[in-house]
C-alpha cells in the first residue's frame, strides 16, 4: 500500500524545495518516491500548454517519468485569463485518476499543496482525505505568526485529528535558531502541534540572475558575469513604451511605474542604485550607451518577447521560481539541510506505521 504527505503552506514558504529534499532522502532509503501537485498555477508555453514551473522542475531534476499533466492534472494560468472550468466533484475526479496512476509505482507520494485548492472548495483537510494522505504545514519564519498559523492550520483537521502531523519551521534567520528553540517549540509542544523541523535561512538557496534568465527563457545580451547575483533590484524596461520603465523592488514588493523625462538617461542613473539586472521587454533593445554602461558595471541585460505587464506577472513568479538547473545544481545542499535540521526519519516511521 502506497504511504502519501501532504506538505501545504504560504506561497513562498518553500514547500518545493522541501519536497525535493525529502524524496532524495527516500530514494537513498531504497524506497521509491514520487511528487504530486493536484493544484498548480503556470504559464502558457510554446507548444501552448499551461505548465507549472515548479512540475517542470521536479519532473526533470528528479527524472520523473510521469507527463506534466499527470503530475498536476488541475492547472490555471497566472494571467486569470485562460482557466479549467471544473467543480469541485470534477476535479476530485480528475485528481484521484491521475493519483492513482502515480501510487501504483510508489511506495511513498509526496503531494504539494496550493492556495488555487480553495478556489474549488478543496481546503487541506478534503484533499489529504481524498488522496489518504499524512499532513505537515511549512510556516516560514518571516511569517512570524508561527503559533497562531499552526493553531489555524491544526483546527482545519477538527474531524481529522491523526491527519495533521505537525510543522516545519523554514528560512529562519541563523540568530533566531535559538529563540524558536527555546520559546516557539514548547509553546507548540503544548498545544499538541509537533514540529519537525526548524531549518535555518540559507543564502545558497536564494535564486540568482541567472535563474531569472532561465525561467523567462530571456536572451542574455551582456552582463553574464553578473549572472550569479542574488535577486535584488530589477528594472523593466521597454524603449519602444511611451511608460516603458516599471522599478520592481524585491524587497519591498511594490511596483512603480516611472514616467516622462528620457528613458537612456533613467537607465544610466538607475544603473548607480546597484541593481541586480535590467530587463527589456517588447523585443526593445537598449542604446549603445546603456549596453557599454552594463557591461562596464557587469549588470546582465536580459531581453524578452513579452509586454512590461506580462514580464512584471512573470518576474512575480520567478523571483520564487524553482527552476531544473537550480535544483540539480543545489542537489546536494538541500539533501543536507534535510539531514541536519528535518527528522525526516521520523517522519517516515509516523507514516507508514498508521499505514499498515
Amino acid at each position: 500500500m502506497t504511504a502519501s504527505l501532504y506538505i501545504d503552506g504560504s506561497k513562498s514558504c518553500g514547500k518545493t524545495i522541501l519536497s525535493f529534499g525529502l524524496i532524495q532522502k527516500f530514494k537513498e532509503e531504497n524506497i521509491k518516491a514520487s511528487y504530486f501537485k493536484p493544484f498548480s498555477m503556470g504559464f502558457r508555453d510554446k507548444s501552448g500548454r499551461i505548465v507549472d514551473s515548479d512540475v517542470i522542475a521536479m519532473r526533470e531534476a528528479l527524472g520523473l517519468e510521469n507527463t506534466p499533466e499527470e503530475l498536476s492534472p488541475v492547472v490555471q494560468c497566472v494571467c486569470g485569463m485562460i482557466f479549467q472550468d471544473l467543480d469541485s466533484h470534477a476535479a476530485e475526479m480528475k485528481i484521484l485518476k491521475t493519483y492513482k496512476l502515480i501510487k501504483s509505482f510508489n511506495d511513498i507520494v509526496l503531494i504539494e499543496g496550493s492556495k488555487l485548492s480553495e478556489r474549488y472548495k478543496l481546503r487541506a483537510d478534503r484533499i489529504s482525505a481524498l488522496l489518504n494522505s499524512k499532513v505537515i504545514l511549512t510556516i516560514k519564519y518571516s511569517e512570524n505568526l508561527i503559533v497562531e498559523s499552526a493553531i489555524h492550520y491544526r483546527d482545519l483537521f477538527i474531524n481529522d485529528k491523526t491527519g495533521f502531523m505537525g510543522i516545519i519551521i523554514n528560512s529562519v534567520p541563523v540568530d533566531k535558531i535559538k529563540e524558536v528553540k527555546k520559546l516557539v517549540i514548547p509553546a507548540l509542544r503544548r498545544l499538541g502541534i509537533h514540529v519537525y523541523g526548524v531549518i535555518p535561512q540559507k543564502m545558497e538557496l536564494i535564486p540568482t540572475i541567472k535563474d531569472v534568465a532561465e525561467g523567462l527563457n530571456a536572451t542574455i545580451l551582456t552582463g553574464k558575469g553578473g549572472l550569479d547575483r542574488f535577486i535584488g533590484d530589477f528594472l523593466v524596461a521597454n524603449m519602444k513604451s511611451e511608460a516603458g520603465l516599471v522599478y520592481w523592488f524585491k524587497r519591498s514588493l511594490n511596483q512603480t511605474m516611472m514616467r516622462g523625462g528620457d528613458k537612456t538617461e533613467l537607465i544610466l542613473d538607475s544603473m548607480e542604485a546597484n541593481l541586480s539586472a535590467i530587463i527589456m521587454c517588447g523585443d526593445s533593445h537598449p542604446t549603445d550607451k546603456i549596453m557599454n554602461k552594463a557591461y562596464e558595471m557587469m549588470i546582465p541585460i536580459l531581453s524578452t518577447s513579452f509586454d512590461e505587464f506580462t514580464t512584471m506577472v512573470h518576474i512575480g513568479k520567478v523571483t520564487d521560481i524553482i527552476t531544473p538547473t537550480f535544483l540539480q545544481e543545489k542537489s546536494e545542499i538541500i539533501k543536507q539541510m534535510i539531514e541536519e535540521h528535518v527528522n525526516w526519519k521520523g517522519i517516515l516511521n509516523k507514516i507508514f506505521d498508521e499505514l499498515e
